[in-house]
């Protein structure tokens, strides 16, 4: 089953020069729906260190374009970009680019994750940019606290992945409103049924108060694909993976 993602249309984006931030970086025009950002998350990486990982959906104004993130790691190195690169169709005329950058605090014993970033987009001789308004976007992570995604069109996201005698899955989404549904929907029969479990509040997350981190609770003497749902204010938004869902196979013993 294939469940289609919803669009959200982003407020018009202009680079604003921050003071100590992009001092060397030229001002962008303004822009509409050129360029966002999907949704970002902290991982960690070989080396234990975080990186920030994260999806761009851009506007595919022409076969040749340029989608770059500018990043600092917090690590006194200052800013540093790195190249996104194309991954799926979202809808319609637009497109999925991923990105990842280095990771920060490897082989250190309690490595923190305080990643900020901005993404630019280069096609036919222009340039968009969306850096949240001016205020950037950022992804945090280490022992003491949850991990906290960048949300932008995105309004849901799969976090981690735990299987035992359940698979517990984590989400987190935009608190856009007291009274919401969050739901899993997987099937173990390539979607000629389905099944759903309701997934619980878990908590409010660290440095971002507008998000929240969820959980749901699925089988795991079964394999299955599966796909999240989030229903607020009469909007449903969903994280199938674009388009692809996600899956869980029995481990093999």
């Amino acid at each position: 089953m294939t469940i289609t993602k919803k669009k959200i249309t982003s407020l018009a984006i202009v680079l604003m020069l921050i003071i100590g931030i992009f001092a060397a970086m030229p001002t962008a025009a303004a822009v509409s729906d050129e360029i966002s950002l999907i949704y970002a998350k902290p991982l960690v990486g070989s080396d234990s260190g975080y990186y920030a990982f994260g999806y761009v959906e851009v506007l595919n104004l022409g076969l040749t374009k340029e989608v770059t993130v500018h990043y600092d790691l917090n690590d006194g190195e200052g800013w540093q970009e790195v190249a996104a690169e194309y991954y799926a169709p979202t809808w319609g005329n637009y497109e999925a680019w991923v990105f990842e950058t280095p990771t920060v605090g490897g082989g250190e014993r309690f490595p923190v994750a305080d990643i900020e970033f901005a993404i630019e987009y280069t096609v036919n001789g222009n340039t968009y940019w969306d850096n949240n308004s001016g205020n950037n976007y950022s992804v945090h992570d280490s022992l003491a606290i949850n991990p906290v995604f960048a949300f932008g069109t995105g309004k849901v996201a799969r976090g981690f992945v735990e299987a035992s005698s359940s698979v517990a899955v984590q989400i987190e989404l935009v608190n856009l409103d007291y009274n919401k549904d969050v739901r899993i929907r997987y099937s173990t029969d390539d979607w000629a049924t389905y099944s759903e479990v309701s997934a619980s509040y878990y908590a409010t997350c660290a440095y971002n108060t507008y998000v929240e981190i969820w959980r749901a609770y699925l089988p795991a003497n079964v394999s299955y694909e599966y796909a999240i749902s989030y229903t607020v204010n009469g909007e449903t938004y969903w994280d199938n993976n674009f388009g692809a869902n996600y899956s869980y196979e029995i481990p093999i013993v």
